[in-house]
């Protein structure tokens, strides 16, 4: 599967959103995380790793997010993004996987002024309401609705 390239906004704004922690820790929803947000059977309780580590499994999650949106959009959908949007979008999905319905149904419809009011709707985590989800959340719809020139959508 052939994913669009990675805007260059994307990685410092999901590090930002995540920070980085090098000692594993469970989140809020018990999921044990470690260095910008990464999770995976090779975490364990108290895991130590290095920046550059942490800088090596971050570019692989947003790969990784890049082929969840390319597994759930077509290319023409994908392609309509600009690249804010799609950086925003990555950031959802690296946060969160493909949750939903209604967000897809919108990006396939071409209805990208209704995606920002979607993405609110996921600011829970482990059943309980987060200021920092509600924080990035807030954050990816900035980004969303942040121009380019040049830009398709």
């Amino acid at each position: 599967m052939t994913t669009r390239p990675i805007p260059a906004i994307a990685a410092p704004f999901i590090a930002a959103a995540e920070g980085l922690v090098l000692t594993a820790y469970a989140d809020a929803a018990g999921i044990w995380t470690v260095g910008f947000g990464h999770t995976g059977p090779q975490i364990d309780p108290g895991m130590e790793i290095d920046e550059a580590q942490a800088r090596a499994w971050l570019d692989e999650d947003i790969a990784t997010a890049a082929q969840r949106i390319a597994a759930k959009l077509g290319a023409a959908a994908i392609g309509a993004l600009n690249d804010n949007q799609y950086a925003a979008l990555l950031s959802f999905v690296f946060n969160l996987g493909t949750p939903g319905t209604t967000i897809w149904r919108d990006l396939t419809e071409g209805r990208l002024a209704e995606v920002p009011a979607q993405m609110m709707r996921f600011v829970h985590a482990g059943g309980v309401r987060l200021l920092g989800l509600m924080r990035r959340r807030a954050a990816e719809a900035e980004l969303w609705a942040r121009p380019i020139a040049g830009s398709p959508a």
